[in-house]
């Protein structure tokens, strides 16, 4: 006798490559370009089974190209990914299974600090946000991580 064998669907989100680029100015002297762009080499499995199907969606994740100007002096210039962050900000969170939705500035808070503030979230695919990030930009190009409890509406 043979015994069905349950189907296996696979498929990765998104399937293509995809980029987008901003431009942001400040009136604080601040200058950035931060490139989104799938990183087609890593993803996040999500698993999950219904009426004898087995599926595996693989969720690419998002790396930033960040280039940071401060009164047009070049500061800081880097890729930003997960394994990028610093020990103390991410103890007890486990990277390889979240998602990064990709840096944005946060422009009211880099005006009041006069220094360049970006965000980003990190989550579970198809769940909720776990963990929001600021990482604070001096005029010198040092990086500045910390966690952060609410979500930018």
């Amino acid at each position: 006798m043979h015994s069905k064998q349950p189907l296996e669907i696979v498929a990765y989100v998104p399937t293509v490559y995809s980029e987008i680029e901003t431009d942001t100015i400040l009136n604080n002297g601040y200058k950035v370009n931060i490139k989104r762009f799938t990183n087609m080499n890593t993803a996040v499995l999500h698993y999950f089974t219904g009426k004898n199907i087995n599926y595996k969606h693989f969720f690419r994740q998002i790396n930033s190209e960040i280039t940071v100007y401060k009164n047009d002096r070049l500061i800081l210039q880097n890729v930003f990914r997960n394994e990028h962050l610093p020990k103390h900000v991410i103890k007890k969170f486990d990277f390889e299974s979240y998602l990064n939705n990709g840096l944005h500035v946060n422009e009211l808070a880099s005006l009041e600090s006069n220094t360049l503030v970006l965000e980003t979230s990190y989550f579970k695919p198809k769940g909720d946000i776990k963990m929001m990030l600021r990482i604070i930009i001096d005029e010198n190009g040092y990086c500045d991580f910390k966690r952060i409890d609410y979500v930018r509406t």
